[in-house]
């Protein structure tokens, strides 16, 4: 039972273990001379482009994106103030979130990359003529 027990941890470690990284919000994106809906409307246009969907919420304004790949789900909430773009964890499935507070200390590599690639893909919506978007 030891021994199977031993095996176990070893695998866990090599599946889990090696691939958890700390988990990273991405920079913020500033915008100070743009209308609250036009950047809503950019988060929206990024995320999808990105392969991200979103939900509205009225009540406060932000945006939750929501990311599947195989059986790993992440879902992030971003915030446009008067001047900026944030990002912040809230949940995820089958990425390995190490729990502290109210996200986690550490999570899949993978975890970073995607949400790397939806802050890139808003900035760059963003930057697009109001008619592409």
């Amino acid at each position: 039972m030891a021994r199977l027990a031993a095996t176990c941890f070893c695998v866990a470690f090599v599946l889990f273990g090696c691939k958890s990284v700390s988990l990273q919000s991405p920079p913020t994106i500033l915008h100070p001379d743009m209308a609250r809906d036009l950047v809503r409307q950019a988060i929206e246009y990024g995320s999808a482009r990105a392969g991200w969907t979103t939900r509205y919420d009225e009540a406060s304004g932000a945006i939750e994106a929501t990311y599947v790949v195989r059986v790993h789900t992440v879902v992030v909430r971003i915030t446009n103030d008067s001047d900026s773009v944030d990002f912040r964890y809230v949940t995820s499935v089958n990425l390995g979130c190490v729990p502290e507070g109210d996200g986690c200390s550490r999570i899949h590599k993978s975890y970073n990359v995607w949400v790397g690639g939806l802050r890139d893909a808003i900035a760059h919506a963003m930057q697009l003529p109001l008619a592409e978007i």
